[in-house]
């Protein structure tokens, strides 16, 4: 009997640590790669990666569904006029509807060339990402608007921006 309690004391602690650990990463902005070898405790990149995926849909990095009711189309056109948007409005009020589930599932050569574009760094988030569904909204923090913004200029890819009108 003590060793089931054990293990699963063990197994407990072992997933709170871990889930902590991941947790203070992500905020710390640190790509799937950088977070594996950042852990102090030993594990799997999918378990590392699903970990990663949950938490950011929970702090509202990540949403799968926008209610649409809710959200207006942002018309951009140029890096500048992107970046005024995102900072008169702020993160939590803007979205990206990000493709790349799409790409990932069906045509990963169509994205592995579009972030190959971005610095090694951005290209690494999008790809350390597991993107479940097919489109998902990424809030329009820094990182974000950056990535948009070199997708926008170089691979002529506007990601649709989506503004939460109730927040205004």
């Amino acid at each position: 009997m003590s060793s089931y309690f054990e293990k699963a004391l063990s197994n407990f602690l072992s997933e709170f640590t871990t889930t902590g650990s991941i947790k203070h990463l992500v905020d710390r902005g640190m790509t799937l790669d950088q977070i594996i070898e950042n852990m102090d405790y030993p594990a799997s990149r999918e378990k590392v990666s699903r970990q990663m995926y949950e938490y950011m849909l929970e702090a509202k990095i990540l949403v799968e569904d926008l209610d649409m009711s809710k959200y207006n189309i942002v018309e951009y056109k140029s890096r500048n006029e992107l970046s005024h948007i995102v900072s008169k409005h702020g993160k939590e009020r803007l979205y990206f509807m990000c493709p790349f589930g799409y790409y990932l599932k069906n045509n990963k050569e169509e994205l592995l060339r579009l972030t190959s574009c971005l610095t090694k760094r951005e290209a690494d988030y999008i790809l350390g990402i597991p993107w479940i569904l097919n489109k998902t909204y990424h809030c329009a923090d820094l990182r974000m608007l950056e990535i948009a913004s070199e997708l926008m200029d170089k691979r002529d890819l506007k990601l649709e921006l989506y503004l939460n009108r109730e927040l205004l």
